[in-house]
């Protein structure tokens, strides 16, 4: 999809976007002006079914018990063009932030049912525009990552899983956990206006200042998630074998077993 900041120069495209209605029926003889606003309907069409889409999506979910957040992804510098910074950016969401926070909501998220009790997210690329007040963005945020590039998106929290905390709290406290990989911090907050909020994180995607080709949709298939290593399959087994001998609860059997993991220990 073609970029209107690719096309048109900044100085055009502000000047654009203060004409009125009015003033754009006045110049559609001008060349620079018909292609913006013909570029702007498709993009205003194209955004518009994301937004409805994503809005949608949010209601089904909450009417089956799903709670939504919304959650911003920020990144340290890193280096490459836009295709490479995308590429790092969602290699960074998955690895270091999805896969981990996946884990403490189901024990198998690969499985059918594992499926069922992991987060949902639509992470869409954004980039910070000027405040009305005035307030403008630290000059090192806008100066790296092709100007402020970031990621930002609804995050809904299935109604049954293994996870028993506050989202929001859960992440706040464990930055360093999920903060990994290129990730700097990541913010969440509840969702009181779920097509507000669909309408806010397109606003980048809906101004072709984003493709909509680079936004990243959690969980991926089964298929692409990566395997289960062969120690996370013994710690299973250990645990299992706890359970079946002493029957106490998860908690206690992986209490058990990384303490005798720890020391050595085998079960007869």
């Amino acid at each position: 999809m073609l970029r209107i900041m690719r096309i048109i120069t900044t100085t055009t495209l502000i000047q654009l976007e203060q004409l009125t209605s009015a003033d754009i029926i006045r110049t559609t003889n001008n060349t620079s002006t018909t292609r913006y606003t013909t570029m702007t309907i498709n993009l205003t069409q194209m955004s518009s079914s994301w937004i409805d889409g994503c809005t949608q999506w949010m209601k089904d979910h909450e009417s089956e018990g799903w709670e939504p957040y919304y959650i911003n992804i920020l990144f340290h510098p890193l280096p490459g063009s836009l295709p490479t910074l995308i590429s790092t950016m969602h290699r960074g969401i998955k690895k270091g932030f999805y896969s981990p926070l996946c884990t403490r909501f189901a024990r198998h998220p690969r499985s059918k049912s594992g499926q069922q009790q992991i987060p949902r997210l639509w992470l869409i690329p954004d980039r910070p525009v000027s405040k009305r007040n005035g307030k403008k963005h630290a000059c090192d945020f806008l100066a790296r990552n092709d100007n402020g590039l970031h990621f930002n998106g609804p995050m809904l929290i299935p109604p049954k899983s293994r996870f028993r905390e506050c989202p929001i709290k859960h992440i706040e406290a464990n930055q360093s956990r999920y903060a990994r990989h290129g990730i700097e911090r990541i913010h969440v907050k509840p969702i009181d206006d779920t097509a507000g909020i669909a309408d806010y994180v397109f606003k980048t995607v809906k101004w072709g200042g984003a493709d909509p080709d680079d936004i990243l949709i959690l969980p991926v298939s089964a298929s692409e998630l990566p395997q289960r290593s062969p120690r996370s399959v013994s710690c299973d087994r250990g645990r299992k074998d706890i359970q079946s001998a002493f029957n106490v609860s998860d908690e206690v059997a992986e209490e058990i077993n990384a303490q005798r993991n720890s020391h050595g220990f085998e079960m007869r």
